[in-house]
């Protein structure tokens, strides 16, 4: 997706009961789940506060326009926050062009 919300949109396309067009939802259900119940246990896994607040930052909304980098699904940050929220197992695979 060239509006910087293609990995929001392929957790959505995951999800049955909601559009492929409402990423902005699991991003809400991400931030609920990062501040909730559990918040010591997420500062904790990711160890820095300031990063905590920057993961915090890019589940934020920023309205309809193309997202900006700082917004962008970045999977190592959000894997530990994926798999417990949705209860999915999260893998990254890449290919190292050498």
């Amino acid at each position: 997706m060239v509006n910087g919300h293609f990995g929001f949109h392929v957790l959505v396309a995951g999800q049955r009961d909601i559009s492929v067009d409402d990423y902005h939802i699991i991003r809400y259900q991400l931030l609920k789940e990062l501040t909730g119940d559990d918040i010591k246990r997420y500062l904790i896994y990711i160890g820095l506060e300031k990063r905590f607040n920057e993961v915090k930052h890019s589940l934020t909304g920023d309205g309809i326009d193309p997202a900006p980098p700082d917004k962008w699904m970045i999977i190592s940050d959000m894997d530990f926050l994926v798999a417990q929220r949705y209860k999915h197992m999260v893998v990254l695979m890449s290919i190292n062009k050498r």
